[in-house]
């Protein structure tokens, strides 16, 4: 056992959560709070934050968007700390915390407090959070499904949870607390369940997609499918927007007030995303323009409307139906409008795909 790493294997399952660019962050908060000089600041950063593994995904997270290394990440923290200036603003102009002023929140909280982040890291150890976590995703992926996770625990201010190759972060600076200040354990194991869905996910999609080429023009419906299920089974965010409504995070005010948006052009969003995935089977628009259509935002309209195909599925055909959806995400849009037909012949108004698109989708294999 490495120290500041907790392991969990289970069944084929294995977890693996490392806690040490927090353990080097919360020393080096303290340096900066102490009035160590800016020279002492920079090389502790360099010296011991930065070669964390937990430090190195973050640079690695962030290298897919733009040219980040341990430099950028190094003034953007000062940023937000006020101690390098910065063009960046706090607020845009409804009054709303930009990235850059919710970045600036977490960063100045946990300088103000040190020795909360530590208080909250060891609460984190003794809550069952990871046995939790793989629990409540095992009950919504595939029997045959193997969850195989290394999370870290970083301090960030960035993105509040992310995913690059193999490997997981998890921002303490962003932790959900509870109106009277304590850790909102529920809502971390979510997360945590959350992507670990993602990785079962990826390990049926080695198992039945294996011989797909050029999945790329599969992007939009791959995210709305892989991203769906966990938020609709998982985060539950739909039903809990009321609770996360009253929550002082701005990471979760800024999730509402995208969920709010969304919600009130659902219909539009549909028709749009199916104007989308045609374009994207037929090579018309790439990754990019997926990103930034559907994904981009606290939570992009691909979270809402994903979670929505999967919830007409659910109550219409049963879970089930949902997992042949996991194994091969293709069969998205022929089992939505199976389950989309049947509610709409009850007397509901589902809207309903393109039965020739949702055909080709189906039958996509790349050569």
């Amino acid at each position: 056992m490495v120290y500041g790493e907790h392991h969990l294997t289970k069944n084929g399952d294995h977890v693996v959560v490392d806690f040490s660019m927090v353990e080097k962050g919360v020393l080096w908060l303290r340096m900066i709070r102490d009035g160590v000089d800016d020279q002492a600041v920079r090389a502790y950063f360099m010296h011991e934050v930065a070669p964390t593994a937990g430090c190195k995904s973050i640079i690695r997270h962030w290298q897919r968007f733009m040219e980040w290394g341990n430099e950028e990440f190094f003034r953007f923290i000062m940023e937000a700390l006020g101690r390098v200036p910065t063009e960046e603003v706090a607020r845009d102009e409804n009054r709303n915390l930009t990235s850059f002023g919710r970045r600036q929140f977490f960063w100045q909280e946990a300088m103000r407090d040190p020795d909360r982040i530590s208080r909250d890291l060891e609460e984190l150890r003794a809550a069952n959070l990871v046995d939790s976590a793989l629990t409540l995703a095992k009950k919504c992926l595939p029997e045959e499904a193997i969850v195989r996770n290394h999370f870290f625990i970083v301090l960030f201010g960035g993105s509040s949870a992310y995913a690059v190759g193999d490997v997981n972060g998890f921002d303490l600076l962003q932790l959900p607390k509870q109106p009277d200040g304590s850790i909102d354990i529920d809502n971390v194991i979510r997360t945590f369940a959350h992507e670990m869905h993602h990785t079962g996910v990826r390990f049926c999609h080695k198992r039945y997609m294996s011989g797909i080429r050029h999945k790329e023009r599969l992007g939009l419906v791959a995210r709305l499918a892989n991203e769906g299920m966990p938020i609709y089974y998982i985060n539950q965010t739909r039903e809990r927007l009321p609770m996360l409504e009253k929550s002082l995070n701005p990471t979760q005010q800024a999730d509402v007030q995208d969920w709010k948006r969304h919600l009130a052009r659902l219909p539009e969003i549909y028709a749009e995303a199916e104007r989308d995935i045609r374009l994207n089977l037929d090579g018309k628009i790439g990754d990019e323009e997926v990103m930034s259509r559907w994904m981009m935002g606290s939570q992009g309209q691909a979270y809402v409307l994903g979670s929505d195909l999967v919830s007409v599925i659910d109550l219409q055909l049963g879970l089930d139906a949902v997992l042949d959806v996991a194994r091969d995400y293709r069969q998205l849009l022929l089992v939505y409008n199976r389950a989309a037909k049947k509610a709409n012949r009850s007397g509901l108004s589902c809207f309903v795909f393109s039965d020739e698109l949702a055909n080709r989708v189906a039958n996509f294999t790349g050569r």
